[in-house]
């Protein structure tokens, strides 16, 4: 460490012993200012000097990155003919975060991988970005993820009964609310005619 201001042929001299610093605040950023308490000072001029017992100097803070987001799940949705899907966000969880700090998802977007009703199917999450009070200290690694969510028909389209079948074996009652919304049209595929059938 150097020393300032002591007279030529005084012997003075400075250490740091079991000094620490301290950042003025946690956040990210470049050339902040780190206060150094704990300094002794020594030497044999040491009566000529007065000292404060405190130092200063700069250092960076990095942000921190994270790796990846899990969690979001996308809800299931009665069929309409497109592929978008409606995600959750607020179970999000983030894999690199330091205890005690806030994160939260600033957006997304879901889409099915088709508009074809079916169960559990694949939901692909895009364009996900960071918000909360610690945002600014993260980078995102990786800003994609995936989840799963049915789309289930609703009692204006026919249902065949071996999509009734393939429900159940799925693990649906055959038929249940989330699958049929509000019940299921037959249509009986060996003579054209069609009935009612109640949940």
């Amino acid at each position: 460490m150097q020393i300032f201001k002591v007279w030529k042929w005084n012997t003075v001299a400075l250490s740091l012993g079991s000094g620490t610093g301290a950042f003025t605040d946690k956040n990210a950023g470049a050339a902040k200012t780190v206060t150094i308490s704990g300094v002794t000072f020594g030497g044999t001029d040491t009566a000529n000097y007065t000292f404060a017992g405190t130092a200063a100097t700069t250092a960076d803070i990095a942000k921190a990155a994270i790796s990846a987001i899990t969690g979001i799940t996308a809800n299931d949705k009665i069929f309409d003919g497109s592929t978008a899907a409606t995600l959750n966000t607020s179970t999000a969880r983030f894999n690199g975060i330091m205890p005690g700090d806030q994160l939260s998802i600033g957006s997304a977007a879901g889409v099915f991988d088709s508009a074809t009703p079916g169960y559990r199917k694949p939901v692909t999450i895009t364009g996900l970005t960071l918000a909360g009070a610690d945002a600014g200290n993260y980078t995102l690694a990786n800003r994609t993820a995936s989840s799963t969510a049915s789309i289930v028909v609703g009692s204006t389209a026919p249902l065949l009964p071996e999509q009734i079948e393939r429900s159940a074996v799925n693990g649906f009652g055959a038929p249940t609310p989330l699958l049929l919304d509000p019940g299921p049209t037959l249509v009986e595929t060996s003579n054209a005619r069609s009935r009612n059938k109640d949940p």
